[in-house]
């Protein structure tokens, strides 16, 4: 993917899931990420690297402690042009 491209919000959680090793449908908007079993300091990792490689997004430590839910994901990735609809 380039920089220029967007995900849209299904794709995006279906990303953030499969970084996980979830299934795609277990990840909603209002799924609490605490609630998946892939949501630990691996799955953190996997995140962090997928967001540099594929968006030359840096998100940091701090952004993720700070994700309670899927919606946060896509509130990141929107508020760096990166989604290309409102929302779920």
């Amino acid at each position: 993917m380039t920089e220029n491209e967007q995900l849209s919000v299904r794709q995006t959680l279906d990303l953030i899931a499969d970084l996980l090793a979830e299934e795609p449908s277990s990840l909603q908007p209002d799924t609490p990420l605490e609630s998946l079993e892939g949501w630990d300091s691996m799955g953190a990792l996997m995140i962090m690297a997928e967001m540099d490689e594929r968006f030359g997004l840096t998100v940091t430590e701090e952004d993720l402690s700070a994700m309670k839910t899927g919606a946060d994901f896509i509130d990141l990735l929107k508020s760096n042009n990166l989604i290309s609809e409102p929302s779920a």
